[in-house]
């Protein structure tokens, strides 16, 4: 069944169902062990025995979904389709001029989940051993866009559908509801244009949440917008954040902290001291180490609030990047943008890691490390975060090589002060 959809956007969703391979209740020999994975793509593949019927989509064509279903009857056919990771592929489409991009999973719902009472009485004597199965497509025909990036937001599309696929009727698993359509039909407002819609309603504050975010600071977000709710906010920090900037070790914890634990931040204590309300940007490391507050973030129709008002120059060409592209309605442009801020991040602790590693035992390195660490626009996120990590991994000489640069950091004067006297030179 088709229902309307926006232009270049489309989902199909697929009953599956396999012909399963009854097995014997003899153990397996040791040389006939298989894993579990193994097991299933076995299952799936015996003689490509298994049938695929279309509960919904809304493609323009029943010549387009029956090549979409030869498409995903092909990889079903080589066990190419898990559950709880989809992939993103192409698929080359008659009469259209550029493939169109496939984002597919394989949902799996036990029946026994929703039964109810006695109602499970009725049931078949294998109806508790057998799985609902499920094909889900999500599709971009529109020139530019690029679901690769959003298969993070895509798997947990695809998850919430599960959930809501759970409350189906088991005995005709061709029909779904209304709510399982809606949510359908949301896929694209949901999984790609939050990005396009948050960079919009943040405006100008966006540098100190994407300080926040990449120093993975706990954030309390709430909105009043209809536009951009508080899942589409939650959803872009995830998006911005940069937890593998350090791989942080287990920490022991006391009971008293064990009950009020906090989310793990790269940025435990505050690099610009910013007990006060504070306006100055790419400020000297302060080492004062004390708990880092949330920052609140709270988006209405008239405004947006973020409590924080501490960023970097790293933070601000990234929100001028993301303020600046031509073609606002592209979420994929957007998302190649934030994807590679965040590789520049790694890139730039990488290299600050190489250069402590070395600074250990030549000063010159340590004096490139200062310098590397002024002009790379986020020297004191860098800084903060080799110390934590220092700290962690109980590293003694490079922990000793980070205090130093910190308090060679300390002794600059701020950054506006430090622009007026080198004019103040220039000119003189």
């Amino acid at each position: 069944m088709s229902t309307s959809a926006p232009r270049g956007f489309h989902y199909a969703l697929y009953s599956y169902h396999p012909h399963r391979v009854h097995h014997s209740t003899e153990e397996p020999k040791d040389n006939e062990s298989e894993s579990v994975a193994a097991f299933f793509r076995k299952e799936a593949t015996v003689d490509g025995d298994f049938s695929l019927t279309c509960c919904r989509h809304n493609l323009d064509s029943l010549g387009l979904e029956t090549q979409v279903r030869d498409f995903i009857s092909r990889r079903l056919s080589r066990g190419a389709v898990y559950t709880g990771s989809g992939n993103v592929s192409s698929i080359e489409i008659q009469d259209l001029s550029a493939p169109l991009g496939c984002y597919f999973s394989l949902l799996r719902v036990n029946p026994m989940a929703q039964a109810v009472g006695g109602s499970a009485g009725a049931a078949s004597p294998d109806y508790g051993r057998r799985f609902r199965e499920y094909v889900v497509c999500y599709l971009c025909d529109r020139e530019g866009v690029d679901l690769l990036p959003f298969r993070t937001e895509l798997d947990n599309h695809a998850q919430e559908l599960q959930t809501l696929l759970h409350q189906e009727n088991p005995a005709d698993s061709s029909q779904v509801t209304s709510d399982v359509v809606s949510h359908l039909q949301s896929w694209q407002k949901t999984c790609l244009f939050f990005v396009t819609r948050c960079v919009d309603h943040i405006n100008i504050k966006l540098p100190f949440l994407l300080y926040s975010s990449l120093c993975c600071i706990p954030m309390d977000i709430s909105s009043t917008d209809k536009t951009c709710s508080t899942d589409d906010l939650n959803r872009f920090v995830n998006a911005c954040g940069l937890t593998a900037l350090v791989q942080a070790q287990p920490q022991i914890t006391t009971s008293a902290e064990a009950t009020s634990a906090a989310p793990v931040s790269l940025m435990d204590f505050d690099p610009l001291n910013e007990t006060a309300p504070a306006t100055a940007t790419d400020g000297p490391a302060q080492g004062t180490r004390q708990q880092q507050a949330k920052v609140t973030v709270g988006v209405s129709p008239d405004a947006c609030t973020v409590s924080s008002s501490t960023s970097n120059r790293f933070c601000e060409e990234w929100a001028v990047a993301l303020r600046s592209i031509p073609d606002k309605d592209n979420p994929s442009v957007m998302r190649q943008i934030i994807e590679n801020f965040k590789l520049k991040a790694n890139q730039h602790m990488n290299t600050l890691k190489r250069l402590l590693r070395n600074a250990e035992t030549d000063h010159y390195m340590l004096y490139r490390a200062f310098v590397f660490l002024e002009t790379c626009g986020m020297g004191q996120v860098l800084l903060a975060a080799a110390i934590k990590e220092a700290e962690d991994t109980s590293s003694v000489d490079c922990l000793e090589v980070c205090k130093a640069l910190e308090e060679f950091m300390q002794s600059l004067p701020p950054p506006a002060q430090l622009e007026k006297m080198n004019s103040t030179t220039s000119t003189t």
